[in-house]
This record gives C-alpha cells, structure tokens and sequence, in this order.
C-alpha cells in the first residue's frame, strides 16, 4: 500500500507540472484599447434665451453667441457632454468666467488631450433685409434673387438661412445660398429644384442667422417660363415623312427638366400657327395635348401655299395672357407636307 501512495503521488505532481508548463486553451485574454476621443458634443447655457442656450464648438472654439436683449454674465456654469469615456477640465457645471480667457481640456480614454477655448460674441445684431431683386421669379427658369440688407456676416457664414414662405397657406422651404458670395450686405439665393411642393403666388423671403430672423419681404414667384433660353424643345414625329391633306401629325414637346417645366402648361396652349413663306399657312385651336405632352393636330385640307418655315404655339403664360413660342425648324426636320 506505501509503494501504490509513492507512485500516485509522483503521477499527481507529474500530471501538474504537465498541465503548469502547457499553454492555456480555455481562457483568452484581451487588451482592452482605450478610445483617442475627445470631443465636446454639446455646450449648453440653461436658462438663457427662454430655454437654453447651445454654443458652436469648431476648430477648437467654443463659440457662444449672445444677443444684445440681455447683458452678458461674467460667469457661466455649462453644462457639457463629452465622447464617451473621456473627461474635461474644467468639469461640466462647474463656474467659469466668461471670456475667452476659459481654457477646456478634454482628455480621452488613452491620455491624448485637446484643448477649447471658450469664445463668447457678443450683442449679435438682427440681420436687416432692404430689398430683393427681382420681386417677381420663376419656378426652375429664374429663381435666382439678390438680398441686401446688413449684419450679414454676424455669425459664421454657414449659419445663414434664407426661407420663403407662401403666404396662401403658410407652407415654408429653405432657399439654396451661394456661401461663396456672400457678403456683409449681400445674399444671392435660388428656389431649389428639387422643390416639389413649390407653386406659384405671394410669398414672404427673409434671412435668418442663427437665431436672429430679420423681418421679411414680399416676392411674387410664377411659373417657368416655357420659352427661356434652351428649355423646351419641338419636333415633328413625322418628320421627313409625306402628310397628305387632311392628315394628322403630332408635336413632340420635351423640356431639359424632365417635364417639370411643361407639367405647367398642360391645359395652357390655345391655338398651333404655321408659317409659310409670305404667309401664315395654317392656324388651328383643334388640338390634343397628350400625357407626355406631345400635341397632335389636323394638318389642312388642301396643300399648303408655300413650303413652310415656323411654328408658333399660344398659350396662356405666367403673366395670365396669351404668350407666343416660335421655333424655326430647318426643312428636314418638318414633315413633307403637300405643297401646291
């Protein structure tokens, strides 16, 4: 019995020097990597401008934009939320003077810092609007308006706004600015594209800038303008074909904005021209327009005079009277019409 007690305690000690110099495979460890971020997300002053306040942090700029309603504090107590894991000095809530001699540090998880000094503008000015030229647009084919007014540039030029609103129904949209030309009292803006929802009828511009809104001014917006430089563009199907007398053709209308010029004009033509030479060959207010806004006439009953040259449709235009669209078309691209 003491030899079988000597041989298992030599195999329990070589099974455990065994199992001590074996690499584990059960357990696997991991370092943990500490996170390089150190932002502030937000900087807020509570029970300013009936709420609160909200300062821009850029380039490594705490900016506060205090408006001249009230006088500005000498201190402040922020409120701040930094990323995740990281810590600042000094902490949020915490009173600091305020001016630009407050210094933040934020430290990120893996000890990197970056410092924000605090940069409060003061007695921002409202944004003053004098005129807008043109006082009429339109839709798509001249949307563009120049704004002047002052205090402009009170802010950073990315916190400035132009909206319009129509005043039938109070429906709002932002304005497209050009933020390479703006100045201290110059905006040029445009009624964008891609508006949808835009119509025609009154409506009311004015610039807003952070939160300083100016007062607005009135500008008519109407509907493209169906003969603007290189819009819309008219063709015969038939073109190069013989039409006899008495047969139809059809015009073939294509605006560059995929229809959204013509959709205007649907149930505004009135009457189709052809100009002959020395004479107006044929004129007709029998007419189709279709979906696609192709129009499909009878041509007359008995040849024409002369070989023809132009074609004028009317219709009823922006201005709420009859407009004319001539196109002149070289011969090969009207269809061979009987001539006498």
């Amino acid at each position: 019995m003491k030899l079988k007690h000597i041989v298992y305690l030599l195999s329990l000690c070589c099974a455990l020097a065994l199992v001590t110099t074996l690499p584990s495979c059960t357990k696997t460890s991991y370092d943990y990597e500490k996170m390089p971020y150190k932002n502030i997300e937000s900087f807020k002053l509570k029970g300013y401008a009936n709420d609160s306040l909200n300062a821009v942090v850029r380039n490594g700029e705490i900016i506060v934009y205090w408006t001249g309603e009230t006088t500005a504090p000498a201190t402040i107590r922020p409120v701040i939320a930094v990323s995740a894991g990281a810590s600042i000095t000094p902490a949020s809530g915490v009173e600091v003077a305020f001016s630009d001699t407050t210094i933040y540090a934020v430290k990120a998880e893996d000890g990197s810092i970056q410092v924000y000094r605090l940069k409060p503008v003061l007695h921002v000015p409202i944004p003053r609007v004098y005129a807008i030229s043109p006082n009429t647009l339109h839709l798509i084919t001249d949307p563009v308006v120049s704004i002047t007014g002052e205090y402009f540039l009170s802010r950073d030029t990315s916190d400035v706004k132009v909206y319009a609103q129509r005043v039938s129904d109070g429906f709002e949209f932002d304005l497209n600015v050009d933020y390479t030309a703006i100045s201290n009292t110059s905006i040029t803006a445009r009624i964008p594209l891609s508006n949808k929802q835009a119509d025609t009828g009154l409506h009311k511009i004015w610039v807003k800038i952070g939160d300083r809104a100016s007062e607005s001014k009135q500008v008519q917006i109407r509907m493209p303008l169906l003969w603007a430089s290189g819009v819309t563009k008219l063709s015969f199907k038939e073109a190069g074909e013989p039409v006899a007398p008495g047969d139809s053709v059809t015009i073939q209308l294509k605006d560059i904005y995929n229809g959204d010029v013509l959709k205007w004009y649907r149930n505004a033509f009135t009457r189709i021209q052809i100009l002959s030479v020395g004479s107006y060959s044929f004129s007709t207010t029998q007419f189709v327009v279709r979906d696609d806004y192709s129009i499909r006439f009878k041509t007359p009953d008995q040849p024409m005079d002369n070989a023809p040259w132009a074609i004028n449709l009317y219709y009823n235009g922006a201005y709420y009277s009859e407009e004319q669209f001539q196109v002149l078309l070289p011969a090969n691209q009207w269809p061979s019409f009987a001539i006498k």
